[in-house]
Order: C-alpha cells, then sequence, then structure tokens
C-alpha cells in the first residue's frame, strides 16, 4: 500500500511516521519548496504528546528540543498569584506539557521521516492542479504536468490522499 498525502508542515509527516511504524509507505507533497519557518512557540498539551509518543514515535527527541513543565503559575496584573494549573499528567507514565518552536517540531517530524527507511518520501514544491477520485483510487495532477495515482485503500484508510493542511 502506498499512502498519499498533502501538506508536510505537522499533520502530514505525523500521519506519514505512523503509517510507517506500521510498515506502510507513503508520500507527502508539499506546495512549499522547502520547509516553512512560519510560526512562534507552541505548547504541546498531554494528550498531544502521547499521541507524538505512540503511534508518531518522536518524544524523546521533543523532551530534548522542547521544554517540559506538568504546572504554570495563574497571577492577575498586579502580581497576585491565584495559584498553579496543572497542563501535565503527574501519575507515574504520565505526560508533561511542551513548549516549542513550530520550526523545532516540524524539523524533529522531518527528521524523523528521512530516517524510515525509504518508507516515507517527501516532495517539495508540489503544486496540487486536480485530484480525481474514483472506486480504484485516486489521481493527483500537479502544475509540473506529473501526476501520481494511488489504488483504493482499505477499510482502515478508505482513501489514498489525505490532506494535512494546517
Amino acid at each position: 500500500m502506498h499512502v498519499l498525502i498533502a501538506g508536510a508542515g505537522l499533520g502530514g509527516p505525523a500521519l506519514a511516521l505512523s503509517l510507517a511504524r506500521h510498515g506502510i509507505r507513503s508520500t507527502i507533497y508539499e506546495i512549499r519548496p522547502r520547509p516553512s519557518n512560519a510560526g512562534g512557540s507552541i505548547t504541546l498539551a498531554s494528550s498531544a504528546i502521547r499521541v507524538l509518543d505512540n503511534p508518531v514515535g518522536v518524544y524523546d527527541t521533543l523532551r530534548q528540543v522542547g521544554y517540559t513543565y506538568t504546572r504554570m503559575g495563574a497571577h492577575s496584573d498586579d502580581g497576585y498569584k491565584f495559584g498553579d494549573v496543572m497542563v501535565g499528567e503527574t501519575k507515574e507514565g504520565g505526560y508533561p506539557a511542551i513548549r516549542i518552536l513550530r520550526t523545532d517540531l516540524q524539523k524533529v517530524l522531518l527528521d524523523a521521516c528521512d530516517s524510515q527507511n525509504g518508507l516515507v518520501e517527501i516532495k517539495w514544491n508540489a503544486v496540487v492542479e486536480e485530484i480525481r477520485g474514483s472506486e480504484q483510487g485516486v489521481a493527483v495532477t500537479f502544475a509540473d504536468g506529473t501526476s501520481v495515482q494511488g489504488m483504493s485503500g482499505t477499510a482502515i484508510l478508505p482513501s489514498l490522499l489525505y490532506g494535512c493542511i494546517g
């Protein structure tokens, strides 16, 4: 099986890595010519970290790159401390929240894609012109005139073009 993915931001590489862990090959098609440098820092909640650990598999690297924490203080403008807000799981085996630059998160995901022994390929500067679907699968035509086809999926992956834009 070969899954076609539109978008190499955060969602596309995360999906590709999840598929690769199950031995499923994918190609990510990205409209930009290279990874984006847009965006500031973001906080990944413990529920997002759980997904980035399993099935995506990048948690250990994220812990090294980002700042981990389980609580933050809530203060008024005049400095009064209301208390702490729990933002991560504190029980054994729980996940903290991680503050990380969006560009660093994307780099972690793209580097992990590159290390998948050919299961994940990224095609940069791929501008989609047309998508045609049928019972046999999906056909995608790009602005440069090239096209790709995917065969029909399974009950788990019913369509073979996934859009991960955002």
